[in-house]
């Protein structure tokens, strides 16, 4: 293991036995449910990226899964429920696989994508979702992922600016992203004979206010803010309290209706936040009509109870 992957994987050891205040393990996915909190900021997105990995999986005829660089095992908990496969969870971190087995009672095995922990053709469909951009070799990881995969890869990845990526790179952010990807970042497979689909997705406008999700109000910070503090208290009494009071009832139909508006939007829009490939080692078991139809409903209402740990690391 290099030193950047073993000081990633200290960090993410850290992150993932990390509670909040009120001793509720701070889950990076929402994996409580809809705007049910105890989880990271911008649940929009990831709600976005899961809800296109299940409508990818939904062309696809497959009855095992793995998910790799699957943090607390949640998307592979949505695959379960939703197609009924069979499911693993492997991350770098043990304690992301500690949290996939008391969270969701999946099999969870630690491995690194450089090298991941399985036999060849292990499963019929590998995932990695957002994973890739924070390796030190991607291109080794896609390798991995397609020798323990019979049928199909699915991979997700942001499309980050330039600058950003060399940035982070530059001032060794833990756990930063530091390679940049775009459509054709798959493109060199196309000699070994793999069929690669490629799709926008997350859109950069246009998408339901976080504050809906959230339910927070924007918190003034002289360090970070570039506006001034009565700008951030003009937003909260013009923007977050009458959207708060008005439009909260309907929050979750109307995330619901944007997630799915993203995908169709997209198809018109340039301008996007993430990728999604499907790289087919058999092309026999993808149909380009959908196998079952999924709703960004369907997907969001997949939840599981708070899980409460003894350590309080706020």
């Amino acid at each position: 293991m290099d030193d950047y992957t073993d000081k990633t994987k200290q960090w993410l050891e850290d992150r993932f036995k990390t509670v909040d205040k009120d001793g509720v393990y701070f889950a990076h996915q929402p994996v409580y449910g809809f705007a049910q909190g105890h989880c990271e900021g911008g649940i929009h997105d990831r709600y976005i990226i899961t809800y296109e990995i299940m409508r990818a999986l939904a062309h696809l005829k497959f009855s095992s899964f793995l998910d790799v660089g699957a943090a607390e095992g949640y998307k592979a908990f949505v695959v379960k429920r939703l197609f009924g496969a069979e499911v693993v969870s492997s991350d770098i971190s043990q304690e992301a696989c500690r949290r996939a087995q008391e969270l969701f009672n999946i099999k969870a095995i630690p491995g690194d994508v450089h090298g991941l922990p399985f036999q060849d053709d292990a499963f019929d469909v590998a995932l990695c979702s957002e994973s890739l951009e924070h390796v030190t070799d991607w291109k080794k990881g896609v390798a991995e992922l397609l020798r323990v995969a019979r049928k199909a890869v699915i991979i997700t990845l942001p499309h980050d600016l330039e600058d950003f990526v060399t940035k982070e790179k530059e001032t060794h952010v833990p756990h930063g992203h530091i390679h940049h990807f775009d459509l054709d970042s798959m493109n060199f497979l196309k000699k070994d004979g793999y069929r690669i689909i490629a799709q926008r997705i997350v859109r950069t406008k246009f998408r339901i206010p976080q504050i809906l999700i959230d339910k927070k109000e924007r918190i003034y910070n002289p360090k970070k803010n570039k506006y001034p503090r009565c700008c951030v208290d003009l937003y909260n009494f013009l923007v977050y309290f009458p959207l708060k009071f008005l439009l909260q009832p309907f929050s979750k139909v109307l995330t619901a209706v944007s997630i799915e508006m993203d995908h169709y939007l997209l198809k018109v829009m340039p301008a996007y936040q993430a990728v999604i490939f499907i790289i087919l080692k058999d092309q026999r078991c993808y149909s380009e009509d959908m196998v079952r139809r999924i709703s960004a409903g369907e997907v969001m209402r997949v939840t599981v109870p708070f899980l409460r740990r003894k350590c309080v690391d706020v």
